[in-house]
């Protein structure tokens, strides 16, 4: 009999333009190589084509791990997952950072590892921003991660992304960064079964345009899941000189007394923490946890198988009703415990085993995975449970997750009654799971909310690479170009 693998994820967010990631990385990468290249003989790092033929995607967990979680060299740190993390942003891979693997002479420091922070660490590098044959140094991230569950594959991140046809820019650019390697599968034609932004009362036009231009062309899935453009970033990186630092949590920004950006703090499991010197810090964590949580507190208050099922390679979006302002006050108004069983306003439902073509390479063709997405929790739901331990939270929480889990699976099951049998196990994390896991706040997992103010004019001049810390500059998300 086919089963179906469920992985829940209840965050305290809006849908935003999530989609439009991997574009804003690149584009931002090429800004910031062209602010530094004004001022030195930096070289073009597309002066040759640096496509190569595709190779067999790689399956092997240990040749896997060797690249995303060895990083720069090998480990012998046993982490344990009681364990809390230290203090930083942008949670390591489960292996430990030494200060002996920071390479001298750092030209720029790159924290966050996510798209935007690896593809600006990319094109840094093959650029020739290096001393003593080194680029940049940056922490590993997870929502360009793809974890696995009783021998099964999740993604934390990439549902669909548009502009990656062949003949696209980003596609193209992409396709330099990664050699040729990143491959993407097309999604259904009618990848998106309805789609909506924020509430529509705090929407914005120039928003919802660039959406319905960016995915104009199709939507698209990474060839081996999400993982697939870390995997890809991280050798050429290497290749061209350049270091990779996993589990190197980041606790501080070090800005000199000319307010100048100089450098980051991070921990070292042998000697606690240590400075790491360089005249460029780029931060791909997001502007909230830039200015909150790592710059120091006076700068920045300046500033089954899938044909069985009957699964497609779309997304669907499940709506309660029209009324979605009313509906979502009355959602946010109730009592969690009031929630487990009532229907969400809005969920995202997906299924990454049936828009990857190398599933069956992956995992078994007997099984199938659903995501689903519900973004109308607030974050005071959980919050009293953020400081228990991963893992070791109390049953009260794991009741009421799985309390509200269960109802997202039996609304879900409404529109898709074939699946209602199928059910192998089910995986219910909160916006406190996000809280550990990739060190943010409120569970965000998009950043700022793109509403109407997030896209004015005003909002585009202040939310640049460009900060008014001088050699700190921004990448990945939140940031206008």
């Amino acid at each position: 009999m086919a089963t179906l693998a469920t992985y829940f994820a209840v965050f305290a967010e809006n849908f935003s333009a999530t989609s439009l990631l991997i574009s804003v990385s690149v584009l931002s990468s090429v800004f910031l190589l062209r602010k530094f290249s004004r001022s030195d003989k930096s070289c073009n790092p597309f002066k040759e084509d640096a496509r190569r033929p595709p190779e067999p995607l790689v399956i092997d967990k240990d040749a896997r791990n060797k690249v995303l979680k060895k990083g720069a060299g090998e480990y012998n740190f046993k982490w344990k997952p009681y364990q809390r993390e230290p203090p930083g942003i942008a949670l390591a891979l489960r292996y430990s950072f030494s200060v002996e693997k920071v390479p001298s002479d750092l030209d720029a420091i790159v924290i966050g590892s996510g798209p935007g922070g690896l593809t600006t660490a990319d094109i840094l590098r093959k650029s020739g921003k290096h001393g003593a044959g080194s680029g940049a140094a940056w922490e590993t991230r997870r929502l360009s991660h793809t974890f696995g569950l009783k021998g099964l594959q999740f993604d934390c991140g990439i549902h669909y992304v548009g502009k990656m046809e062949d003949s696209s820019t980003v596609r193209v650019l992409l396709d330099q960064i990664t050699e040729g390697q990143l491959q993407w599968a097309s999604l259904d034609d009618d990848y998106d079964v309805a789609v909506l932004g924020v509430l529509p009362s705090k929407s914005g036009f120039a928003l919802q345009a660039s959406l319905a231009e960016h995915f104009r062309d199709g939507g698209y899935y990474p060839v081996g899941g999400a993982s697939e453009i870390a995997f890809h970033i991280i050798p050429v990186i290497k290749k061209a000189g350049g270091a990779v630092l996993c589990r190197a949590p980041v606790s501080q920004i070090l800005i000199d007394n000319d307010g100048r950006a100089t450098g980051v703090r991070v921990q070292d499991k042998k000697v606690g923490e240590v400075d790491i010197h360089a005249p460029v810090i780029v931060s791909a964590t997001g502007v909230y946890n830039t200015y909150h949580n790592l710059l120091p507190t006076e700068v920045a208050q300046n500033t089954g198988t899938k044909e069985e099922l009957g699964l497609k390679a779309q997304n669907i979006w499940l709506f309660a009703g029209n009324d979605m302002e009313r509906l979502q006050e009355e959602y946010s108004s109730l009592t969690p415990e009031e929630a487990s069983e009532a229907d969400p306003p809005v969920l995202f439902i997906s299924f990454p085993s049936a828009k990857d073509p190398s599933w069956e390479q992956r995992c078994s063709p007997e099984r199938s995975t659903c995501t689903i997405l519900n973004f109308s929790i607030p974050p005071a739901w959980f919050e009293r449970w953020n400081d228990e331990c991963v893992k070791h939270r109390s049953d009260e929480y794991q009741h009421l997750k799985q309390a509200i889990g269960q109802h997202m699976w039996e609304q879900t099951c409404r529109l898709f009654p074939e699946l209602q049998d199928k059910v192998e196990f089910i995986e219910v994390a909160t916006s406190i799971s996000n809280n550990h896991y990739i060190n943010v706040s409120h569970g965000e997992i998009y950043g700022l909310e793109h509403c109407r103010t997030r896209c004015s004019a005003e909002m585009a001049l202040k939310l640049r690479p460009e900060t008014p810390v001088p050699g700190l500059f921004l990448t990945g998300k939140n940031v206008f170009y």
